[in-house]
């Protein structure tokens, strides 16, 4: 998304990857070929995706001659593993750890990248950033796989669909709730897509409640093959859980539900205000409260107006916001007062 979009805005990406096997490595080899370029480039973006994060690299902070170094906080360790998915760690003081490597993350770099608005103030009142040194950047998401797809014909059944990686900021035991609430509905039926941490417990949930309305589809698909799967659901399904991370983030899933021109229910948090309007282009219920997301689920399902109007908004947002090319121009835009006051 950031490489298209900034390409896309015109600016030149100089990528530092490494694909070694070692992660210890792979962070060297990533820190070794960024000293070479410090001097070279105006801004160093530290990333944090997926199996690699970019705390540890900040501890080279000092030796890195450019002029702005940029921290994408898209991913806290702490929040992530201690206060969302709540591991239990061996050693005890590996809370401790991923705090300090988060703050000197965060304090190290120029300017910090959060995904909202709320993210960025929990970075500043937890770690003591400075808060003109946050700032936001949406995610977005990739228009060249999640984008609108004809619709199929009137089917017997409505499809509300969810897909994900089963961590606890989710609350999918929402999902499972509402859907026993709305078994009298035979027309109905729920689809969870993924596997993850909560998934054995989620799904002991369903069989507890002895639900014929939901089915679980764990099989890993590439991302394409996700797109397509979506594309068959009649509502799409955001986050639900009432952890503190929850409330901060807008997840991946809504802005891909928007892509694809689909109705979208998520919780109604601090984070989701900053870009969504309930009934317009989102339905937003209450965090952790199945009856709601059970009357969301009957209202929508019983009233095509309206999820069409939420469907037809959302993506409308969606394309002067979100797309790569919206996030690059906004990114650029993050970065430049930055790259400007270094000249001074």
């Amino acid at each position: 998304m950031l490489l298209r979009g900034l390409g896309s805005a015109g600016a030149e990406v100089i990528l530092i990857n490494s694909l070694n096997p070692s992660r210890a490595r792979r962070y060297l080899e990533c820190e070794l070929r960024a000293l070479r370029q410090a001097s070279n480039v105006d801004v160093i973006v530290m990333g944090a995706r997926g199996d690699y994060y970019g705390q540890p690299l900040s501890l080279f902070r000092p030796f890195l001659e450019c002029r702005v170094v940029a921290f994408d906080a898209v991913l806290g360790l702490y929040q992530t593993f201690v206060v969302d998915r709540q591991y239990d760690p061996i050693d005890s003081t590996a809370p401790w750890s991923l705090h300090l490597l988060d703050e000197i993350a965060l304090q190290s770099s120029d300017v910090v990248i959060a995904d909202t608005q709320a993210h960025a103030q929990y970075y500043t009142s937890e770690f003591r950033l400075s808060r003109a040194r946050a700032r936001t950047t949406y995610i977005g998401t990739d228009d060249s796989v999640f984008y609108p797809r004809p619709r199929r014909g009137r089917a017997e059944t409505f499809v509300v669909g969810f897909w994900g990686g089963f961590i606890p900021l989710q609350g999918i035991e929402n999902i499972v709730r509402a859907a026993k609430l709305v078994s009298g509905e035979p027309d109905i039926a729920f689809v969870l897509l993924g596997h993850g941490q909560t998934w054995n417990g989620i799904h002991s949930l369903a069989k507890t409640l002895n639900l014929s309305n939901l089915r679980f589809e764990p099989d890993w698909m590439s991302y394409e093959e996700l797109a397509d799967r979506v594309a068959a659901f009649d509502l799409c399904l955001g986050v639900f859980g009432a952890n503190p991370k929850a409330l901060n983030i807008i997840p991946n899933k809504a802005f891909e539900t928007m892509a694809m021109r689909l109705p979208l229910v998520t919780a109604d948090t601090p984070a989701s205000r900053e870009v969504l309007t309930n009934r317009v282009n989102a339905f937003l219920v209450p965090v952790g409260d199945p009856e709601a997301l059970a009357d969301s689920i009957l209202e929508l399902k019983s009233n095509p107006e309206l999820r069409h109007a939420i469907a037809i908004a959302g993506y409308s947002l969606f394309k002067e916001r979100f797309t790569p090319a919206a996030i690059g121009r906004s990114f650029l835009d993050t970065l430049k007062p930055f790259v400007d006051s270094s000249h001074d």
